[in-house]
This record gives structure tokens, sequence and C-alpha cells, in this order.
């Protein structure tokens, strides 16, 4: 993509005069593209017999795409006109592709040209039109339009634009011609076909061998003065505090290359093993606790470095996150980043409203324009992190989570660093990594997710009741049951579990298993006649419904009772005879109760319509006050049904805790 300033492009023309004229037929033709679409959507719509509605919904995205989407070009041709980006991006939505599973905003066409239809400086009109040439993208329909464009321009240029800028493929063919480039420290050999690693908004980078050693080579082509200061400032600025840095690429020589009456800027550096993305996208096995941990960990070093020395990187990505040859992870592309402090020879560049990096791991207020902090560079952390384990950015609600794929007790930690970090609001985020760290090594109670135990619950009952997941489950089988049950008590929940009826609660650590077939619930004696389940992947409101009936009365002498007392794990008597807190044994002598092993057990049998005990974690939506009528409602029923646990369900999403609002 080329820009060029007004003056550069005024000096180009035949005659300047000419632009009055040419500025109408500008015009004309993107008026005539204007019509030509519209009508060709209306013959497209014929011929399918479909309505408005339904081109849209099955055809919209990609027709927009194909006529009129420009993407994030449009952000260089706003700077360079000198025209407010930030309130177009203010203007604009956040969309979702789930074709490409992107987040973006639709800029296109017309936010051009609703500029220079409006413009009455031929000049500046006809200078907008060049410029807009170069951000039309490879499209068949757009390839018309930048055609029938070019073809006027050249009638008012002195030279084709293929002449007037220095193209990737003029490059590439200077770098064929020759096998290579030479520079100070001699040549620098190049195979073009097979030595492209890739190209970003201000390069093309090329593998090469210097002096028998494998080299990088970033070679700056159709750019304006802005842009060969911003690539000047990243090899200047970033060799600046070299020895600071951690985890940084490592640039060993700037130079100009001559190709014809053109000069390309070019940046060698050191030759990295692979991107973050190559790599994770070569894996070959799932995402491991110490791959996550060891990218964690590296990053946070290399963007608490940059922290240090005044620098907000504003286009961290996988693309530009390297391996080095020991496997650590080394940031690059610094062509966009913002050097704060007054230390650096090159600064001004950028400003800190700017927005010119990626979309997927932006920063809303990137998105948006607005100002940018350390804040921008952790959001994308939290993003990055999140993608390597699942394979996607998370935007909104309903993500997962690192506890469904890792056991490790930090999982935990980590998962609301992510999570916090990835926070709308910069100022909900963490506002420096040092916070990041201080977080992540102080494993305590009180910092674990509310999410992390509904995980655990989840995966528990998912382990054992697959059925259960998306759809209402019942089974009545005892050896099911049993499973479940001591599947509950084996997992390893942060805090105590709890159980409702409606009418009463508590929390517990298990439910005993009894060697008569019973259950043991907080002292309660109970027998399990069925268990429903359902679980989904919002995880906060996941039911698990024990069906209960309540044993017989305790016999003792003869005697029936409710209560009874297990002393020293053989003594069975009526729970009254230690309510004294003394007990006489049969030998006569007495001991307090407290000196004694005391195990209480109760029937509810006076009290049946008690029979469905609701079972969950903390914050779980089942669990908490507000749901208690809900859940008191249920035990009017003699039976349950599937219709009748969705209704449950849909009802206990109304209220949640706030923690489980906020998603920590």
């Amino acid at each position: 993509m080329i820009n060029v300033e007004k003056e550069q492009f005024l000096l180009g023309l035949k005659n300047q005069a000419m632009c009055t004229t040419y500025a109408v037929k500008f015009k004309n033709t993107y008026t005539k593209y204007i019509e030509n679409e519209a009508k060709s959507r209306q013959d497209f719509i014929y011929e399918c017999g479909i309505s408005e509605d339904e081109f849209l919904a099955r055809y919209g995205e990609d027709w927009e795409v194909r006529w009129f989407y420009l993407g994030e070009d449009i952000i260089y041709f706003y700077n360079e006109m000198g025209w407010n980006f930030n309130k177009l991006a203010a203007s604009k939505k956040l969309l979702y592709s789930g074709e490409h599973e992107v987040w973006y905003k639709n800029y296109v066409i017309q936010d051009i040209w609703e500029h220079l239809l409006r413009e009455q400086d031929c000049e500046y009109l006809c200078w907008g039109v060049f410029n807009f040439i170069s951000v039309l993208q490879e499209t068949e329909e757009q390839n018309k339009l930048k055609s029938e464009l070019q073809k006027l321009m050249n009638e008012l240029y002195q030279y084709t634009i293929d002449e007037s800028e220095m193209n990737e493929g003029a490059l590439s063919k200077y770098i064929k011609e020759n096998k290579g480039i030479e520079c100070t420290f001699g040549h620098i050999e190049i195979d073009i076909k097979n030595n492209r690693l890739g190209q970003g908004g201000n390069g093309i980078v090329f593998s090469g061998v210097l002096v028998e050693s494998e080299v990088a080579v970033k070679f700056l082509v159709n750019y304006t003065k802005k842009k060969l200061d911003r690539f000047k400032a990243e090899y200047i600025n970033v060799n600046m505090v070299r020895e600071k840095m951690c985890n940084t690429v490592n640039y060993l020589h700037y130079e100009t290359l001559k190709v014809g009456s053109a000069e390309v800027p070019f940046i060698v550096m050191k030759k990295y093993n692979a991107s973050l993305k190559k790599q994770r996208d070569d894996m070959d096995h799932d995402v491991r606790w110490e791959d996550l941990l060891k990218l964690f960990k590296s990053l946070c070093k290399a963007i608490k470095s940059l922290e240090e020395n005044s620098i907000i990187h504003r286009d961290l990505k996988p693309e530009n996150i390297l391996v080095d040859e020991n496997g650590n992870y080394i940031l690059t592309d610094f062509g966009i980043a913002h050097f704060e402090s007054e230390r650096y020879p090159i600064k001004g560049l950028t400003k800190k409203n700017d927005r010119m990096a990626n979309w997927e791991f932006s920063a809303p207020e990137q998105v948006a324009g607005g100002k940018i902090t350390f804040a921008t560079d952790i959001y994308a952390l939290g993003q990055i992190l999140y993608w390597f384990c699942f394979g996607t950015i998370n935007r909104g609600t309903g993500g997962k989570h690192l506890q469904e794929i890792f056991d490790e007790e930090k999982a935990t930690v980590l998962d609301k660093i992510i999570y916090k970090s990835i926070s709308n609001e910069a100022g909900d985020r963490y506002q420096s990594i040092a916070e990041i760290e201080e977080e992540f090594d102080c494993v305590q109670k009180k910092n674990v997710s509310v999410y992390a135990d509904m995980h655990l619950f989840s995966k528990a009952i998912r382990s054992i009741f697959p059925e259960a997941y998306k759809v209402p489950f019942v089974t009545d089988n005892k050896a099911y049951i049993r499973d479940l049950i001591s599947r509950i008590n084996e997992t390893k929940f942060n805090r105590e579990l709890w159980y409702t009826t409606g009418l009463a609660n508590e929390e517990f650590r298990e439910i005993r298993c009894l060697e008569n077939g019973n259950y043991l619930l907080c002292n309660r004696e109970i027998m399990i006649d069925e268990i429903w389940a359902l679980i989904n992947d919002s995880c906060y409101n996941d039911i698990l419904i024990l069906k209960v009936s309540n044993p017989a009365y305790y016999v003792v002498d003869g005697s029936g009772c409710s209560a009874i007392a297990i002393i020293n794990d053989e003594i069975i008597e009526p729970l009254e005879k230690i309510a004294s807190g003394f007990y006489r044994f049969s030998d006569g002598h007495v001991e307090s109760v407290s000196d004694l092993t005391v195990e209480e057990r109760y029937t509810y049998k006076a009290m049946d319509d008690d029979k469905y005990i609701v079972i969950g974690v903390q914050d779980h939506c089942s669990i908490i006050q507000e749901n208690d009528d809900v859940i008191r409602k249920i035990q009017e029923f003699d039976e349950l049904n599937q219709e009748r646990m969705r209704s449950l369900q849909k009802q206990i999403s109304k209220h949640k805790t706030y923690e489980v609002q906020l998603g920590i």
C-alpha cells in the first residue's frame, strides 16, 4: 500500500489545472460503481428468489466484503489525509464474523467517499483518489473500480502508478536478480521464492544468510515520511535500551538499499525459529500446563521491561511473538510502539490515542481510538494467553476457563488474571505487570475465582453423567448414584459445598456413603432415590438435585427415635443421652462428651415434604438466597421432568451473585 503526501502528488501531475476536469470524472466513476452494486444486488436477489432480509442474512457479510470492505488499511489513509479516524472508529459497532472467527469494525469505501464527494478543492480530491486506489482490496469488484480509477489517474499523472511506487514486486525482482542484497557487512543471500517470512503494516520480511549466519531482513516498501520515521524509531529507540530489555528482538543493523531511483530502508535482525502463531498451529498435542506457564512468565518478563523503559508496544499478537532456539518467547515489531520517555531520540511519532494495531488482540480503547496506557498491552497479554489455550480470543461473556483443561492449583489464579486482564474498562484491569506477578505469586483462598469450583463441580458430574451435558438427565441406578457421590467427595474443591431445600441450607465437605446403602449429609441420614442433573458451559446455573426419602426411625433398646449418637464408633444411644455434655458408660463411670468421639445422626421421617435437596458450590445460582423461593416451589412436585428442569434453570439464572456477574 502507498500513501503519497499532497505536495509530492502535485509535483507529479502533468498539469495541475487538469484536476478540475478529473475531479468530476473520479466522482462519476465512484457513483457508477455504487449504482452497479445496487443493480447487481437486485439482480442477484431476483435470480435467487429471496427477500432482501434473506439476502442480508445469507449473503450480506460476504457481499459487503467483496464490494466495499477496506479493513485496517483505511487507518493509514485517514492518517495521511489528516482526517479524524477516532471519530469514525467511535461511530462503528464492533461486529463478529462467525465464518472467520474474528471481531472487526466494518470500515468501507463509503467512509472515504462521503468526504471526497463533498470536497470542493479539486487538487485535494485528486490527491485523495490517488491514495484511495492503494487501499482498495483484492476482490473482483474492487479491482474493477481500481482499474477504472487508475486509468484516469494515469491520464492525469506524469508516471503510471505502478512506476511511481517502489512496490513489493520491484523489490522482489531486484532481490531475485541479485540473489539477495548488499549491506555494509557483505552480501545477504536471499531465496526470494522460499525465504519470505511475513508481512505487516510497516514492512516485508525475508530470511537470508550473511557470512554463513542466518538473519532476517525487514524491508520498508511503499512508505511515506511518517512510515519511514516509525521504521527508524523501531530500530533506533529499541536499540537505545537494548541492554535493559528482556525477551525482545535483537536488531543488528539499519541501512538503505538503492533500487533504481528508489531507496528501500531495511533492518537486519536475528533470525528466530518461528512465531508463536506458527508454533501453536504446528503443535501436535493439547496445550500443557508447563507450556502455558512458560509463555506467561516469558511475556510478563518482556512486557515488564517495556513498562520500565516507558514503551507501550500497542501491537502484541501471536505473529509478533517469536520463538528462539531455546524456546524463549521474544517480542518483535515495534513499528507502532509509543515511546513515552524523553530519553528516545525519535519520539512523538504515534499519539497515545492513535489506533493502528490488529483488531483481534486490541483493547476496546484502541478500537474506539481512546487513551492508550500500559493496561492496553496487558489486555493483549490476557487475550494471547486465552488464545494459546483455546485457539480463539474471548470478547464478552460465556468464555472458557483454565480449570476445564488444567488440574493445577494455580490454574485458578491464572484464569482470574486472564479475565481481569481482558476487562473492557482499562481501569478494571491490572495497571502493571508487577500487579499480575503479585497476584500470581499469592495463591490464597480469597483470590480463588468464583468459577473455579463451578468448573470442578461441572467436571465431576460430567465424568459420571455425561448425558447431563445440556440435557436434563435423571437416574435411579444405585451404582451410578454412588459413583457420583464418591466423585464429588474426592474432588478437591477450594471451598465447602452447599445444599439447599429452599427452606434450609448449609455448607458441607462431603456426603458420606453408609454401610447400609444410605447417605449422611450434615448428620442427616437420607436415602437417594434419584438424581437429576443439568450441566451447561456457563457453569453458574448448573443444577444437581437429589430426590430423597427419609429412613425409618432409629430403634434403640426397643424404642424409636429420630436422632442418635454413635459414641466411640460402637455405642448407639438416643441423642438426649448426651445432651448434658456428659455420658455414663455401662460400667458406671462418666466422661465428658468433648473427650469422646461422637457422631450424630438424624432421620427426618416426620418431614417427608422435604424431598428435593439441591447441591452446589458457593455462588451457584441454585444455592443463593435470592432463589430460595424458586427451589422451595419444586418441593410441591411429586416428580421432576425435563421441562421442569429447564424451567428451573431459566428461573434461577435471573439471579446471580455480584461476583458471577463480574466474571471473576
